[in-house]
């Protein structure tokens, strides 16, 4: 089993010690609370509650290659600060819901294509 774990710049694969391996930092404040979504060819997926431009979380994949913004959150139609992970349909869209922004504020469920 392996864990990420958050606060710090860069990435290694040092152990921690409790004795998970270490795959990658992620930038401080970002505050991923909801468990990655993996691909057929290994890549991960997940959300960030804060962090991006507007500071109001993004949609991230990890690989050998390193982390990929998909989406930064601006807070209007597109929703602000995702709580929950992604789903990951057949042809590589990634859906999921925000916890604030869209017309009342009150959240939106976004689709993120590949």
């Amino acid at each position: 089993m392996a864990v990420l774990r958050a606060g710090g710049v860069g990435g290694s694969a040092r152990g921690h010690r409790d004795g998970h391996p270490q795959l990658r930092n992620l930038p401080a404040r970002r505050k991923p609370y909801a468990p990655l979504t993996g691909d057929a060819s290994g890549d991960l997926y997940g959300t960030t509650y804060q962090g991006g431009g507007a500071n109001l979380g993004v949609v991230f994949r990890l690989n050998k290659s390193g982390e990929t913004v998909l989406h930064n959150f601006a807070g209007g139609s597109d929703g602000a600060n995702p709580y929950a992970g992604v789903k990951l349909d057949s042809a590589g869209n990634l859906y999921g819901t925000t916890y604030r922004g869209g017309t009342a504020n009150a959240g939106v469920v976004y689709k993120v294509g590949p």
